[in-house]
């Protein structure tokens, strides 16, 4: 990467410092969409990992996933009518707003004769009607989407949906919604960063026509693109550095065995990636967390996720925000890029806060977990979908760690 701050600074002012809030909230360039099949020869432009040629040939196929419904009954009910709450807003400072986002004027008095009273804060509601959503204009809906976004009393705005933009066409057409649901979706995108945003589920739900309907909104509100890999298995002696990769210098050597084994049949063997990683990654890959594992007041997030990779058991010590960042700041170190099973690709913003983490694996690949809900699968991505996602501004800097512990066995 180019014009990288001096983390090791930042590493030095938090031991000092401790801040309470270092994990930030997990909310969020266009790149050429993975074909069906791939075979990832070469690492996609931008990203901060090389590709490894003793990790095997990659071969990966894109499949998209979707959160049980019986997670849903765990989670906020979203709101069944379209809602927008202006904490603190009055009828002069939305008639501001409104101007400031160049809103039609048909549009801005048909807005501010929704207005109704909500007890809970001083300030706005709104509640436009489906109409009035379909016919915004883009710019007038990304500035007034941006603040609602501020308000945690808005979460569908705060944390939107994000598809990479290259994703959109893929996504819809995996999308179990109808025909009209589909295209409505695509004139309420709004841009966050490399992403379209959508905040307008209870928009889905309000126009659905039946119970089967409103289910199948759901289904598309936690639908995400993952993908499943194959790894080729090297002979002769590409075998020896093959091993060395995945064994991960004593981190992960429980593998070398069986690859010793197949390596030595001869035959031009291919196996599934999981096969390869450590045992928490093999059990919650491609699945969705229980409610039992929010029994400590947090559900795992995309940090516990990250420095639990190499563990034979989970450790909840990582649930904790400020021992997680404690962790990374003793025990890892910056390194110029994620060249090794098991290193860190860390989100930065301005102030140093970590906004998300994920694990490389290898090629373009990362072990990741997007977001701390109970609708947040464990999941492998291309680095390109998780940069889209959370590299949202320039603002947004890239950091690759280490453990300080792990040696790389003799060549």
């Amino acid at each position: 990467m180019t014009n990288r701050p001096n983390f090791g600074v930042l590493v030095v002012w938090l031991v000092v410092t401790i801040a309470p809030a270092v994990w930030a909230a997990e909310s969020n360039s266009t790149r050429s969409r993975l074909s069906l099949p791939e075979v990832i020869g070469k690492s996609v432009t931008g990203s901060p990992e090389k590709i490894e040629p003793e990790a095997g040939e990659l071969v990966a196929h894109s499949i998209f996933l979707h959160a049980p419904l019986a997670l849903f009954e765990l989670e906020r009910a979203p709101d069944q009518v379209p809602v927008w709450r202006f904490r603190g807003g009055s009828a002069q400072s939305l008639s501001a707003l409104f101007d400031e986002a160049k809103l039609p004027e048909e549009l801005k008095a048909a807005l501010l004769t929704t207005a109704v009273t909500w007890q809970r804060h001083v300030g706005m509601t709104l509640l436009p009607t489906p109409e009035i959503l379909l016919r915004l204009p883009l710019p007038s809906r990304q500035r007034i989407y941006e603040e609602l976004a501020k308000s945690s009393f808005n979460p569908y705005h705060a944390a939107p949906l994000l598809i990479p933009r290259y994703l959109a066409d893929e996504w819809l057409a995996h999308s179990p919604l109808s025909a009209s649901h589909r295209e409505s979706v695509r004139r309420l995108f709004w841009n966050q960063g490399g992403c379209f945003a959508f905040s307008d589920l209870s928009f889905l739900i309000n126009t659905s026509q039946s119970t089967a309907e409103i289910r199948d909104c759901l289904r598309a509100w936690t639908l995400t693109r993952t993908v499943v890999v194959k790894v080729r298995i090297p002979t002769g002696t590409k075998l020896e550095s093959f091993m060395r990769y995945w064994g991960a210098g004593e981190d992960n050597d429980a593998v070398l065995p069986f690859l010793q084994a197949m390596g030595a049949s001869g035959s031009d063997a291919t196996i599934e990636l999981p096969q390869l990683l450590p045992p928490i990654c093999r059990k919650l890959l491609y699945t969705y967390p229980s409610a039992a594992s929010g029994v400590s007041g947090r559900f795992p997030d995309c940090n516990w996720t990250a420095l639990n990779f190499f563990a034979s058991d989970p450790d909840p010590y990582y649930l904790d925000s400020k021992q997680s960042y404690l962790e990374l700041a003793q025990d890892y170190e910056q390194i110029p890029a994620a060249t090794q099973l098991g290193d860190l690709i860390c989100f930065t913003d301005k102030a140093g806060q970590i906004v998300h983490s994920c694990v490389h694996v290898a090629g373009n690949i990362v072990f990741t977990k997007n977001g701390a809900g109970l609708a947040s699968p464990w999941l492998l991505m291309p680095y390109s979908d998780v940069e889209a996602i959370y590299r949202s501004s320039d603002a947004i800097d890239v950091h690759c760690l280490r453990k300080k512990s792990f040696t790389r066995p003799k060549t």
